[in-house]
């Protein structure tokens, strides 16, 4: 052929073209998932916060480790999808502009990744005693308990993640610790951040379920009707936030397997179809992961009336407010200038009066303010 490309060459060619645009859907694909749950977890963890500073929950102790949760949930999920817009967009990366914002951002994500499932630990464990030990829910399970757990584990974690922001290394286009702290990072990837936390978590709520199924057939055997009316309050309230438990391990399993398995293939040294395969499903099991920070005001609406009765209320009250402040203003701006020139009398306005109306008749109905809805 004097003329013309070879047919293995022209072969080869739209074959690499292929899988360049394969590879090009996959990373928009995979990126517009991750744009998705950021968008709807921060709404949810933004309306999650509003609904643990209503009256009725701001008093107790898990409204605490929500709070924390919805704010640390937040800024991973924010992180997570700025990181991956830089990515699949080919952008300048934050994290390799210098050393500086290298350790800044890698010791941040370690102290965000880390924090949510111990916060959930925190959580489990404060239903666990609320549960199993009832005469000392009065004294553990209060709302400055729960703080005192959160700034703890806080505090510790930050310790945790000190040697990162002194040697964290940024080599060759890479942001990655240094060869001393290679495998510290690695048990904290592999052990601290998903497979010890995936373990309380299990242990603690299989205790707190068996122990709400062994007071509702002590209930069942000792009243009359043989039915569960007399289920405490307690119970009720805790069901919604076990779930909230049991679904964080069931996210947080997948990502923590994989990592142990790569871990595990890189120690033995086997082969790179293995390895492959693993990257392959961990792209997935990232998208499983991070549902993790974004699901916990879904599942306490979805599951329980109150809690949609508070954020219903929320709202109420928000729109009252907004349309109070309205007609506030516009009586504002109709009154009449006392201080005109020339008028020896004040005049008021038809206007002004049917505003004053109706503000005093909607502040007589505002949401909240009635002794039946306190």
């Amino acid at each position: 052929m004097i003329c013309g490309t070879h047919p293995d060459l022209a072969y080869g060619s739209t074959n690499s073209r292929y899988v360049s645009l394969e590879r090009e859907i996959y990373e928009y694909s995979h990126w517009g998932a991750v744009l998705f749950i950021a968008l709807v977890g921060i709404t949810g963890n933004v309306l999650l916060f509003i609904m643990m500073g209503d009256n009725r929950m701001n008093y107790l102790s898990y409204s605490v480790y929500l709070k924390f949760l919805a704010v640390s949930d937040s800024l991973l999920l924010a992180l997570t999808l700025l990181q991956d817009t830089e990515k699949t967009f080919s952008l300048q990366r934050l994290i390799l502009l210098n050393s500086g914002l290298c350790k800044l951002m890698f010791s941040l994500r370690i102290l965000l990744t880390n924090l949510s499932p111990w916060l959930v630990v925190g959580l489990s464990l404060d239903r666990y005693v609320c549960i199993c030990f009832p005469l000392t829910r009065e004294r553990l399970c209060t709302r400055m308990k729960a703080i005192i757990v959160c700034s703890t584990v806080l505090g510790l974690l930050v310790v945790l993640i000190v040697p990162f922001l002194v040697d964290t290394e940024l080599i060759q286009r890479r942001c990655k610790p240094s060869e001393e702290l290679r495998y510290y990072y690695i048990c904290i990837r592999t052990i601290i951040s998903s497979t010890l936390p995936c373990l309380l978590i299990l242990v603690l709520n299989v205790l707190i379920l068996f122990q709400i199924q062994q007071s509702r057939n002590f209930r069942k055997r000792f009243t009359r009707s043989g039915t569960d009316s007399a289920s405490p309050q307690q119970d009720r309230s805790t069901r919604p936030l076990v779930l909230v438990s049991v679904l964080a391990f069931v996210t947080l399993l997948p990502l923590s397997v994989s990592e142990a398995v790569e871990t595990l293939l890189k120690i033995v040294g086997t082969d790179s179809n293995s390895v492959a395969l693993n990257n392959k499903l961990r792209s997935f099991f990232i998208l499983i992961y991070i549902l993790n920070f974004g699901q916990n005001f879904y599942i306490l609406i979805g599951t329980s009336t109150k809690y949609r009765a508070i954020i219903r209320a929320r709202f109420d009250w928000l729109k009252w407010n907004r349309r109070n402040e309205q007609n506030q203003a516009m009586t504002t701006i109709m009154s009449p200038d006392v201080n005109c020139p020339g008028s020896g009398t004040t005049e008021l306005s038809l206007v002004s009066i049917t505003s004053g109306n109706n503000t005093s008749a909607v502040d007589a109905n505002a949401p909240g303010i009635s002794s039946r809805t306190l």
